[in-house]
């Protein structure tokens, strides 16, 4: 059988009947649904639990179990929808928390188990820059404070010197004790790179992303004088002056560095043709003296092997103290 709408209007006789019969009906199916008995699964705050019950709505299933709701708690299907066989419905208990963002706190009503679900329920997005506290995964309990700190970075760079050392050579052009800059030190420099962490007008973290040279530092050279001044050693005629005396005595000959010698003399001289070593107690170190070929002197040195009626003539070079070798010279003392 057809029925067309058509035929009806809103105040006809027929209109008011076909409405009767659906109401009929829909009242029909909902005393059938409230008397029957029905198999529901009810979950609290996690806890499930199988239930028999002749609940018509979800409203008369809360009352009927003793299930406290309150309009800050969450119920699927709403309170108000009909109960049917195999039906499942989840009460989630609000908890009341303190929330901290940035140092300014409130108190809200959370739904979600976790710290990180409850802020993204109240509208802030995790994925952004902040710092939670307590964190994400754990567990939302009644009263506690969460903290959040919506953060900002900024990066700085730092250059700083790095000091030069000094490299030093010696330089047989310079005086003894004297010293010259040979070429000028260049300072380094190095760059250390920092991330600041602020929330709002405080930083909480700074965190050093890079710390190096950018540019090496030059060391300055320096050059160090190693040139003693030869000792003066006066001429003198080669006959002795009156009132001198005259030694033959056996000599050999040195040069610095070489068999044994250093480059000093134990009067702190140099060593070169005109010092000469002696045995202190023949010939008085200082004594001027007049050597037949080899020419003027003076006694400035001692050695070892230098005892009595000795005497060890300086040369400039090893090859003239070799070229001597040992020979017997006539000694004249000249004061």
């Amino acid at each position: 059988m057809k029925v067309n709408i058509a035929n009806f209007s809103f105040t006809s006789p027929r209109f008011k009947l076909l409405i009767a019969a659906i109401s009929a009906i829909i009242l029909l199916i909902v005393t059938a649904n409230t008397l029957a008995s029905k198999e529901v699964t009810l979950t609290i705050d996690g806890q499930s639990r199988r239930i028999i019950t002749k609940a018509g709505k979800v409203s008369d299933l809360l009352i009927e179990k003793k299930v406290k709701v309150s309009s800050h708690d969450e119920v699927k299907p709403t309170a108000g929808s009909l109960l049917f066989s195999g039906a499942k419905v989840r009460v989630r208990h609000a908890k009341r928390v303190v929330l901290d963002v940035n140092g300014k706190r409130r108190k809200v009503w959370v739904i979600a188990g976790k710290v990180g679900r409850a802020v993204e329920e109240l509208g802030i997005d995790t994925s952004a820059d902040i710092k939670l506290h307590p964190k994400s995964e754990v567990k939302i309990a009644s009263g506690m404070t969460i903290k959040i700190k919506l953060l900002n970075r900024w990066i700085e760079k730092i250059q700083t010197d790095v000091a030069f050392g000094t490299d030093r050579q010696d330089d047989s052009s310079l005086a003894k004790g004297s010293t010259r800059v040979a070429k000028a030190g260049k300072l380094g420099v190095k760059e250390t790179v920092i991330e600041h962490v602020m929330a709002g007008r405080q930083e909480i973290e700074k965190i050093v992303r890079s710390d190096k040279i950018v540019s090496a530092p030059v060391n300055e050279l320096v050059k160090v004088g190693t040139r003693v001044p030869r000792a003066t050693v006066a001429s003198a005629p080669p006959a002795p002056s009156r009132g001198g005396r005259s030694m033959v005595m056996a000599a050999s000959a040195y040069a610095a560095y070489t068999g044994g010698a250093g480059g000093r003399t134990a009067t702190g001289t140099g060593v070169y043709k005109g010092i000469v070593a002696v045995d202190p107690r023949v010939i008085s170190l200082g004594t001027k003296l007049y050597i037949d070929g080899y020419g003027p002197a003076i006694a400035a040195d001692t050695g070892g092997a230098i005892k009595g009626n000795r005497i060890d003539l300086g040369f400039a070079t090893a090859g003239e103290a070799y070229q001597f070798g040992r020979q017997t010279v006539n000694v004249r003392v000249l004061d």
